[in-house]
């Protein structure tokens, strides 16, 4: 490519949150974390593999070098019940908030 990437999608990681006791499978958004690109890791897409909440998780306890600024990183969430998409602040601030 001639072009450099304006995103990485990042499907190893398969991140949770968990907020009031409840884990909830949440996309993690990076915008422009990995060398000027954004970066978007899937969560887990059956129920059989529940995914890493990452409250409480670094950088270095990703598998992917491009979760190195994972505080950066916000959750997304999409509620099935309600259809809803949760955006919450970067990982950051947010485990400031918990």
């Amino acid at each position: 490519p001639t072009e450099p990437p304006r995103l990485y999608v990042v499907g190893h990681d398969h991140p949770a949150i968990e907020i009031e006791g409840q884990k909830r499978p949440c996309f993690l958004y990076g915008p422009g974390v990995y060398r000027g690109a954004d970066v978007l890791v899937l969560p887990a897409f059956n129920r059989l593999a529940r995914g890493v909440t990452v409250n409480g998780r670094w950088g270095s306890d990703f598998q992917s070098p491009l979760l190195s600024r994972v505080n950066e990183f916000r959750p997304v969430v999409y509620d099935t019940d309600s259809q809803e998409t949760l955006e919450f602040p970067p990982l950051g601030k947010l485990r400031r908030m918990l």
